[in-house]
């Protein structure tokens, strides 16, 4: 009896309510040179409820190299990542995320570089879309990246490719119980036992995708519980794994810059409600005190030295008052001047005494993050009362949409092309005396609504759908400027039952076009579906009244 064909690589996608963001990634696997039979897809569904399960169920049904597994929520991606690890039947193993993408040969240059140097990981070069990405590491093809040389600790996300043999051996899984930075621990014990760790830079392999709706995981909400038990993990790991040296510290100095000191510094947490900020600042000074060697944070770069001294050694609002200053300060003013004398008026001098301690000697700030001129100082202190305001209200959900704005400030277009739609067709009804302005008005609403459909990845048939809904506006204008008339009202009654037709159709078959939930008719349509059918009506209701008065 023919034993079953192994394939090479499996690639596990942890899924939950992507929306049109899986696209991409499904059209990536069907566009891969590497040959299907060598490769299975395992994508674990963990629970979604935006159709994207029938979705996986139809687009596997017709693949024999790709399997959906259906799984309840857990919550956070370790669950079914690790459901996909346990069900993996190829030589490697690639975790990929559910809104990014391969490149078309991503697999088969894998493959190549891998049968030649047999590692236990490889990070393949990433490009971003919209997204920042590490650079330095992937200058070149490296077949033993152990060496301080590497910056391995630049890429601490599980986007590689692990020999799943190593991966059973050391018994390297997820911890479900972590609901942030759970891949820094992965990849620190993945980076710390293997045998041999290679970097493969010759051409792109992984594709990193911006979302621009304010979901996913990126624009949770920072909680000071779920992130640092996490990293106290990762820095002891590699504290008791290397040897004190360069290698070490390189990964310690990297996560005081992003996740500790640097996390403090963002808007996501410096304008947290105060006790969740104080929160913050708590943990991150605790990890620094108790975990952090005191050589490795000495080894910080001229840049960090200040706020991460500062941050081991003063309070929270003691902090935030010297990044104020160090931010709103002239470049002049802090070049080449001891730290002590720009933040003297804004510390207590025995507060300004235990960072120079900290520090050993009473450095100059970085003056790359002071103000170049005074425009840009006055611009950065409104900025600062601003945000003070905004912090003020209740409950942090102002907060935290400004946050989310600032960081993807197409969302913030999104929202506003969104408004437009619904308003431009209501004027065009209200303007029926005014047959040109109405018809500018109309014609403006249906420019926002194609381009919010194309720019939220939803494809031509939302596009279609949203300019069907809109048409009875373009009709009341066009063919009745003076009221409406029989034609008029039948065209757009026909439009509306034929967007909400389309609509339903290419949901069923686009992932692209659908932004149903289930539940209910209402719930099932999705807000673009039910602004549009709503215009409709209300332009028809104007028709109508039209044609009756």
């Amino acid at each position: 009896m023919a034993q079953p064909h192994t394939p090479w690589v499996s690639i596990v996608v942890p899924v939950f309510d992507p929306g049109p963001w899986i696209r991409p990634l499904l059209d990536s696997f069907d566009a891969q040179t590497l040959p299907h039979e060598d490769m299975e897809v395992l994508l674990v569904d963990d629970g979604s409820t935006d159709g994207t399960e029938r979705l996986l169920d139809r687009w596997t049904a017709d693949r024999a190299w790709a399997r959906v597994i259906h799984q309840p929520p857990s919550g956070w991606p370790s669950r079914p990542r690790n459901t996909g690890l346990s069900q993996a039947r190829g030589e490697y193993v690639y975790l990929v995320d559910h809104d990014d993408w391969l490149a078309p040969d991503a697999l088969q240059q894998l493959r190549d570089f891998a049968r030649g140097t047999g590692p236990d990981v490889v990070v393949g070069r990433m490009a971003g879309m919209g997204r920042k990405v590490p650079k330095v590491l992937f200058r070149s093809t490296v077949t033993d990246a152990h060496s301080p040389a590497q910056p391995l600790q630049d890429s601490m996300t599980t986007h590689a490719l692990f020999r799943r043999e190593f991966l059973d051996e050391i018994g390297l899984r997820f911890d479900e119980e972590l609901r942030r930075l759970e891949d820094h621990l992965f990849m620190a014990h993945a980076y710390t036992e293997a045998r041999q760790v290679a970097v493969y830079g010759d051409s792109t392999v992984y594709i990193h995708a911006e979302r621009d709706d304010g979901e996913g995981a990126g624009y949770r909400r920072y909680r000071a519980n779920e992130y640092y038990p996490a990293l106290r993990r990762c820095i002891d790991t590699m504290v008791e794994a290397l040897p004190a040296g360069p290698e070490r510290d390189a990964y310690l100095t990297r996560w005081i810059r992003i996740e500790l000191v640097g996390r403090l510094q963002s808007d996501a947490v410096r304008w947290l409600p105060r006790d969740e900020r104080d929160a913050f600042f708590a943990n991150v000074q605790q990890v620094l005190a108790e975990h952090v060697p005191a050589d490795a944070a000495a080894s910080l770069s001229p840049a960090w030295r200040w706020p991460g001294a500062l941050a081991r050694t003063v309070s929270a609002d003691e902090f935030y008052r010297a990044e104020d200053a160090m931010t709103t300060a002239l470049r002049a003013q802090v070049a080449d001047r001891p730290g002590s004398a720009v933040l003297r008026d804004v510390l207590s001098q025995a507060a300004l005494e235990r960072a120079i301690t900290a520090l050993g000697e009473d450095e100059p700030l970085p003056a790359g993050r002071a103000a170049s001129d005074t425009r840009q100082a006055s611009r950065r202190r409104l900025r600062l009362r601003a945000m003070g305001l905004v912090s003020r209200f209740p409950g942090g959900g102002l907060h935290r949409v400004m946050v989310t704005w600032g960081r993807t400030p197409r969302l913030l277009a999104r929202r506003v092309a969104a408004v437009g739609t619904v308003i431009a067709p209501v004027v065009a009804a209200v303007l029926v005396g005014l047959p040109v302005w109405s018809l500018i008005v109309t014609a403006a609403g249906l420019a926002l609504t194609t381009w919010l459909a194309l720019r939220s990845l939803r494809g031509w048939p939302t596009a279609a759908r949203q300019a069907l809904a809109l048409l009875p506006g373009v009709v009341a204008v066009v063919a009745a400027p003076a009221g409406g008339t029989v034609a008029a009202t039948v065209v757009a009654g026909t439009a509306i039952v034929a967007a909400l037709f389309i609509d339903a159709r290419w949901r069923r078959t686009d992932v692209r076009a659908h932004a149903s939930r289930t539940g209910g008719p209402f719930a099932r349509l999705g807000w673009i579906a039910l602004t549009a059918a709503g215009v409709s009506a209300l332009v028809l209701a104007a028709d109508a009244w039209a044609l009756l008065a």
